[in-house]
């Protein structure tokens, strides 16, 4: 990570992910989603981070 100096080390263009990228972080949220507790803190954030995914999928036309 960029030492907690905020996004500005993102780039604004965003970033790219291949299919292979997203099943991949697809999977590992899964999994942490179910190693915790439905009021666990770290579950709220990896549904959240999937969430995020879910929405830049669904602006780039979703599935074929």
């Amino acid at each position: 990570m960029a030492d907690d100096k905020g996004p500005a080390w993102l780039p604004d263009s965003g970033a790219v992910l291949t299919r292979a990228d997203l099943a991949a972080v697809f999977v590992a949220l899964r999994a942490v989603i179910a190693g915790t507790e439905p009021d666990e803190p770290n579950r709220a954030h990896a549904v959240s981070i999937a969430y995020v995914i879910s929405e830049a999928i669904d602006r780039m036309g979703g599935v074929e």
